[in-house]
Parts: C-alpha cells; structure tokens; sequence
C-alpha cells in the first residue's frame, strides 16, 4: 500500500491536454491485450493506465483484435419497464466498473433506469454513445475513475456533455481535488474514506437529480 505521493491519481489531467493523445483503461485483462494490440497500430501517443491491486482473471483469447478507437461499450443497458425514475447513465472507467455496477443496483431499488458504460477510452471520448444517451432522454450522468476529479476523465465528459446539451448534470466521483489520498491502507479502506461506495455515489447521484 503506496504512501501519498506514489498513488497514481494525477496523470489522466496531465495527460488530457496533449495534442493527439489516446488515453485508455482496460477494465479486465483482455481489454487490455486488445488496448495494447490499438495502441501499436497507432501513429501518435497512446496511454494505457490500469491501477494497482488483482485483475479479474479474464481470459485472453489467443486471437487479439484491437479496440475499435474511442468506442465504449454498455454493459448494463437501462431498462425502463417498470421504472418510475429518473434515467442516469453511469461511465466507469476500468477498474470503476464493479463499482458502478453497485452503484446502479442502488440506483434501480430506487426506482430509476440506470445504464452502465464501460468508457474505455479517456481520449478520444465516445461522442456517439453520449448524444444517443442523451437523445433517449437521460436525466444525468456519473462518472467513476481511479484519479483525481479535477481534469480527468469525469471532465472530460462534462465538458462533452456541455457542448452537447446544457445542463444536465455530471456528477464526478473520483480523488478529492487539490489534495494528496493519505497512506490509509488498502484500496477498499481508502475508498470507503473519501465516498467512493456504492451508497454514497448512488445519493449523490439522486441528489443532483433532485436539484435538476
């Protein structure tokens, strides 16, 4: 368990700003087999992140095809039978996504059609999927990442969201801003010190939704 200034929080808002950049996560291991296989038949800069702590133990198959770039994919798609609420999308990026799942479950018993992306990709962002989500009416967004909430991944999708439709609520869980996470233990403890739990997300999220 690293010290302050060895959790890698920092570098999706050090990355972002760089010209042609493709910044990824894989969320089990084959995606990232398929990441690396995008990442070599690319001509400029490619980041592959994943963070510390066992991977799921996905099989890699033994034929490789790359990631098609800047596509995410829905893994929980909202179902709207039965649903008096709201409809929220939830973007995890990588190893988020358990958490997201969590996160929607709650957000199901609460009576709203929650969706669950797995984003994949920082950089380019999946500009198709979010106008779709946002053309079939959703009512906000979550994202989850593994770094800090100030640049990363949640702003890139809230400034997305912003040029694509005014005003709908992004809601960012991730790092604190502007602060180092303390050498608190494992990676379960830290989250549970900072909200990252499914009850904490899940009522933040029907928070904004209240305010909108």
């Amino acid at each position: 368990n690293d010290g302050p200034t060895h959790h890698g929080i920092f570098d999706i808002a050090l990355a972002r700003p760089v010209p042609g950049a493709t910044i990824m996560q894989p969320s089990d291991e084959a995606e990232l087999a398929r990441m690396l296989k995008l990442a070599l038949s690319l001509e400029g800069p490619s980041i592959v992140r994943y963070p510390r702590g066992a991977a799921p133990g996905t099989a890699i198959p033994d034929e490789i095809e790359p990631l098609e770039l800047g596509r995410a994919r829905v893994v929980e798609p909202a179902e709207f039978n039965g649903a008096a609420g709201r409809f929220v999308a939830l973007w995890a990026l990588g190893d988020m996504l358990p958490l997201a799942r969590k996160t929607a479950a709650l957000l199901r018993e609460a009576g709203h059609a929650a969706e669950v992306v797995d984003a994949r990709f920082v950089k380019p962002l999946d500009r198709e999927l979010l106008r779709a989500e946002i053309s079939r009416g959703v009512a906000g967004f979550l994202t989850l990442e593994n770094g800090i909430r100030t640049g990363g991944f949640g702003t890139e999708l809230a400034e997305a969201v912003e040029a694509e439709s005014r005003g709908l609520p992004v809601v960012r869980a991730g790092w604190p801003e502007d602060a180092f996470v303390p050498h608190a233990g494992s990676n379960a403890e830290l989250f549970a010190l900072h909200g990252l739990t499914p009850e904490a997300l899940a009522s933040k999220m029907v928070e904004a939704l209240e305010k909108c």
